[in-house]
């Protein structure tokens, strides 16, 4: 039968591997145990040593975060035999369950001692190249599950993105923007210059349909119907180039604001930007990259004047405002 999952232990409640370090990592000497301390831990075996036939260490990764567990059979009173088996047909990669009490090792480590049997909750059927990692571009995008599982950035990146957009809501709903959902597929293309994606609708005597490029029209509906604050965050798509830093398919976020300037709607921007980096780095000088040079997002933002800064920056440019 397939695998259900079922709660820990009594009496051994369930708690994070975050939580682990962060209450009790600090309170404890090297090789001190706190024994009234039962907890259980789960997630993914990413590494295995085995000491002796009765000792084993196990690494636990879930959520970006390891703890350790120490399986040993002196603190287990089942059947060794049992006992030897299970500890030693796991793997990396497999997914257990740990239950016992928090301590340190005499290394200064601090684990989780397993008091009951580890408990298997799926096993890797597949190996894992966690030691020898997941470099190859092609492969990561057409692996994306391996490349999370393996490149910490890559995980570091989606966490981030969902941060972002958490950040934008809670701005814009401070400031009393009601966030709508405009259609997707429609029968005209309009509010961008760009090439669609067509279909039709069987419903409708296969009517001509185009996703979206932009919702710019339908917003301003929205502001022209007496919804004065409105923004959408979704997927925009568009029938045109690939690279690196193209998508067909992207995530954008539109926000029209009646009764406010240009000037206003920059300067809300800014706003906007500068606090997300300062909320979600501690700065508001960010490094885009390891090797980038760090984007400033504080005051003052330099604003340009478009048709100047193309006359400065390319003298031989012929008149475009006559």
């Amino acid at each position: 039968p397939y695998p259900r999952y079922t709660p820990p232990p009594t009496g051994y409640p369930l708690v994070s591997h975050a939580l682990v370090h962060s209450r009790w990592g600090h309170a404890m000497d090297s090789g001190a145990k706190l024994t009234d301390v039962q907890i259980t831990v789960q997630g993914r075996i990413v590494s295995k040593r085995e000491a002796s036939k009765k000792l084993f260490f196990f690494d636990l990764e879930q959520d970006g975060q390891t703890v350790q567990v120490v399986s040993s059979q002196a603190r287990f009173t089942g059947d060794t035999a049992r006992f030897r088996a299970l500890n030693r047909a796991l793997m990396s990669g497999d997914i257990v369950r740990a239950s016992g009490f928090v301590g340190k090792t005499n290394a200064g480590e601090t684990s989780v001692f397993a008091a009951e049997l580890l408990e298997l909750l799926a096993p890797c059927l597949r190996p894992i190249p966690l030691r020898s990692g997941f470099t190859d571009p092609e492969k990561r995008f057409r692996s994306r599950h391996l490349d999370l599982l393996i490149n910490s950035k890559a995980r570091h990146a989606l966490v981030m993105r969902s941060q972002v957009l958490r950040y934008i809501r809670s701005f814009l709903d401070a400031r009393q923007f009601i966030e709508v959902e405009t259609p997707v597929l429609s029968p005209n293309v309009g509010g961008a210059s760009a090439r669609p994606f067509a279909t039709s609708s069987m419903a409708f005597g296969d009517t001509p349909l185009f996703m979206r490029v932009a919702p710019e029209l339908y917003l301003k509906q929205l502001v022209i119907g007496g919804l004065n604050r409105v923004y959408e965050i979704g997927k925009q798509f568009r029938n045109e180039g690939i690279d690196a830093d193209h998508s067909p398919e992207f995530t954008t976020c539109e926000f029209y604001q009646a009764y406010a300037s240009l000037k206003d709607l920059m300067t809300m921007s800014e706003d906007m930007l500068r606090g997300m980096a300062k909320e979600l780095t501690g700065s508001t000088a960010v490094r885009p990259s390891d090797d980038g040079d760090p984007i400033d997002f504080g005051p003052p933002f330099r604003r340009l004047d478009v048709m100047q800064a193309l006359r400065e920056h390319v003298p031989e440019l012929p008149d475009l405002e006559s």
